[in-house]
């Protein structure tokens, strides 16, 4: 349930999504987003105890609640796995295009060593919402493996994305499905291993 400080919090990430072009992910950053919603020091510190690494972490899950709702407003049902995991892609860069600078500078931040372990959640957090939006319902070891490997290619994409001055981002398409491929060829070859271990004798 949503309590005013979560409105609060919306309030100050949409106050300081514009301004992280000029300001980075950044206390000045904080402060002034803070400000301009009225949100006095005592509450951005309760809302924001480790500052601008929170604030981050917080427009990430945000990118991702959107991706979600986009894609549970579309019928998936009738695409393929790979099919499924390229419009998941491409949704998470759609969500971050709104603003591709806050994007960037989000992901500079997140390789600095003290961000490092909040950046690897976060990209955990974004490859099983994809999953669990593509239907996934895996409860073995391929769930963390298929989380692990989309996580890749979802870091991939972003960083290829931030170049890409194509039109409608059609080479970023393009190099989504490549990736895609590939790993749905890598799957395949690796499920076909599998199988023929698995029948061979036990040496035990």
């Amino acid at each position: 349930m949503r309590s005013s400080l979560d409105d609060l919090k919306d309030k100050i990430l949409a106050a300081a999504l514009p301004r992280v072009e000029f300001h980075g992910w950044s206390l000045r950053l904080l402060n002034e987003a803070g400000a301009e919603v009225g949100a006095d020091e005592a509450q951005l510190a309760a809302l924001y105890p480790r500052g601008p690494a929170d604030l981050v972490v917080q427009y990430s899950m945000d990118c991702d609640r959107q991706m979600t709702e986009r894609l549970a407003a579309r019928d998936l049902s009738a695409l393929k796995i790979r099919e499924r995991a390229i419009v998941a892609v491409r949704t998470r860069i759609d969500v971050a295009a709104q603003y591709k600078m806050a994007a960037k500078r989000a992901a500079a931040f997140f390789t600095f060593p003290l961000n490092a372990a909040d950046g690897v959640q976060c990209l955990a957090r974004t490859s099983d919402a994809m999953w669990v939006a593509m239907g996934d319902k895996s409860a073995d070891f391929s769930w963390y493996t298929r989380r692990a490997t989309l996580g890749a290619v979802v870091t991939a994409c972003m960083v290829y994305w931030f170049t890409d001055e194509s039109e409608d981002l059609a080479d970023t398409q393009a190099f989504i499905e490549r990736r895609i491929a590939d790993v749905m060829q890598f799957e395949k070859v690796k499920a076909q291993a599998s199988k023929v271990v698995s029948s061979f004798p036990n040496p035990w």
